[in-house]
């Protein structure tokens, strides 16, 4: 989902979504939903992992491992005086086709990049983007 001005940046004010979204924030590294109704506020990323040791199964492992991971402690956050739970959403697709173009052109906060190589020099670990 794009920012009504077409423009991903932290800095931009958040935006009414009607229905049990109350407000939705666009971030560096997703998207921020608060629901005052629920009571929460559910951060959406995307992981797009790719490279020669890139499968479908690495690719869900990590998936899921994210997502439990930062769920497990069910961290709670106050939003003008009201607590909310804070929840994690992690989705996940396996791309063969990334070119280095599309990671440093990505404008949707949503997407992480993930390169999976069987060997870097230097036994680097970093994520794209």
């Amino acid at each position: 989902m794009k920012h009504p001005n077409g423009v991903m940046n932290r800095r931009l004010p958040p935006i009414n979504l009607g229905g049990t979204a109350d407000l939705c924030y666009f971030t560096a590294m997703g998207e921020a939903e608060i629901s005052t109704s629920q009571n929460s506020l559910t951060i959406y990323s995307h992981l797009v992992c790719y490279g020669n040791a890139a499968s479908q199964e690495i690719t869900e492992r990590i998936r899921d491992e994210i997502e439990t991971m930062w769920n497990e402690p069910q961290g709670r956050v106050l939003l003008n005086g009201q607590s909310c739970l804070v929840q994690f959403r992690i989705s996940a697709a396996l791309r063969t086709d990334v070119t280095e173009m599309e990671v440093l052109q990505n404008v949707d906060p949503r997407n992480n990049y993930f390169r999976i190589e069987e060997f870097v020099h230097g036994s680097i670990s970093f994520v794209d983007g």
